[in-house]
């Protein structure tokens, strides 16, 4: 109970559970992970990620929450996944970043790897052109007034209710 208690303590309740051990820097993590399943370096993923490198030698506990959210990406991108779940990958972060992480989650998925992003930034995501096909898990969502001024804008982008 007393190392669930510091867990807690060393992170934000707003960051949620961190999948970083909170005595190693993150970057050093990354490379661990990189050492046993890395497809791309990690430099490579933390740029697709966002992730800056001069934050890379804090602790998780130093981070803002969205770093470590785009540090958890990078993580994720290391292996090279064929199929990447994402959920709200930029929930936490500022507009222009988050434009940048669904621009590298579109050009990841221009490899020929298969993206799955669970978000309600679905304006933001026809706007920027980087979306193909959206599944609304209630009708009423995709009859949202600015959710079909987005669609409407992208008729090449499927949108399905289910």
């Amino acid at each position: 109970m007393a190392a669930a208690a510091r867990e807690h303590h060393r992170f934000p309740a707003a960051v949620g559970p961190c999948p970083f051990d909170a005595e190693v820097a993150v970057g050093a993590q990354l490379r661990r992970l990189h050492d046993l399943r890395g497809a791309r370096s990690v430099e490579q993923a933390c740029a697709a990620a966002s992730y800056p490198a001069d934050v890379q030698h804090l602790l998780p506990g130093q981070h803002s929450s969205g770093q470590v959210q785009r540090a958890a990406l990078a993580a994720a991108l290391l292996s090279a996944p064929r199929l990447l779940v994402v959920d709200e990958p930029t929930a936490s972060l500022d507009t222009a970043t988050a434009h940048a992480v669904w621009g590298s989650l579109r050009r990841y998925a221009d490899t020929g790897a298969a993206v799955l992003a669970i978000t309600h930034d679905v304006s933001d995501l026809v706007d920027l052109g980087v979306v193909d096909r959206m599944l609304f898990t209630a009708a009423s969502e995709r009859r949202d007034p600015l959710t079909r001024g987005a669609l409407s804008k992208t008729p090449t982008c499927r949108a399905y209710s289910w």
